[in-house]
């Protein structure tokens, strides 16, 4: 089946650079966190016309996972997770025509006009795997080393989350004032007025939006 191969063939990339590897998933053991991507198919999958292959990562601050434990959250300690993680704000040539320009993970585009006021790149976690030859999975690598790279440096160092922070799109506002990120910052930033104050602004932000 071309899903599990593809998956085998990551795994096997990846376990090559400390990574823990089950069928469809791959893991990274830090510090403090666990960074998980996980890979899933579709339903609607057609046999010799549509593979689906779907990505989906996010870290697991082992702080976070013990304090949901020991509270019975029903929550789970997933933060930054790459639903729109890469995604960023663009300026337009006209700023009343606010676009989203869709990249999918093997770099092909689609501009769309946005359902927000504010001009967006977004990239997707999916793409269709018939047909897929070595070029095309090396995207696939290399869509995955971003996710990596991008999480890891948010969760570690307090200069990227920050710039994370500093001007998110609408998409990453909804889940930036999400529980978990509130609790996250709350266990490793806990006398970091800097950070504290942005979350509070970006809260009343999406409370009282402009």
């Amino acid at each position: 089946m071309i899903f599990d191969s593809v998956c085998e063939e990551i795994g096997k990339y990846y376990s090559m650079f400390g990574f823990k590897v089950s069928k469809r998933k791959i893991q990274l053991n830090l510090d403090e966190f666990i960074l998980k991507i996980q890979f899933s198919s579709s339903a609607y999958n057609q046999k010799g016309d549509f593979i689906w292959l779907e990505i989906n990562s996010g870290v697991y601050p082992k702080e976070l996972s013990k304090k949901y434990k020991e509270e019975k959250e029903v929550l789970l300690p997933i933060v930054f997770a790459n639903t729109n993680l890469l995604d960023k704000k663009i300026t337009t040539e006209i700023e009343s025509n606010f676009l989203t320009r869709g990249i999918n993970i093997l770099g092909k585009e689609n501009i769309v006009e946005s359902k927000f006021d504010e001009s967006t790149v977004e990239y997707s976690r999916g793409l269709n795997l018939y047909s897929i030859n070595l070029e095309e999975f090396k995207m696939i690598l290399k869509y995955i080393n971003r996710l990596i790279r991008k999480s890891i440096e948010i969760v570690t160092d307090k200069d990227h989350l920050m710039e994370y922070l500093r001007n998110p799109t609408q998409r990453q506002l909804y889940w930036i004032i999400e529980k978990r990120i509130e609790d996250f910052m709350n266990l490793y930033y806990p006398n970091d007025k800097e950070v504290i104050d942005r979350l509070n602004e970006l809260k009343m932000k999406k409370e009282n939006p402009v």
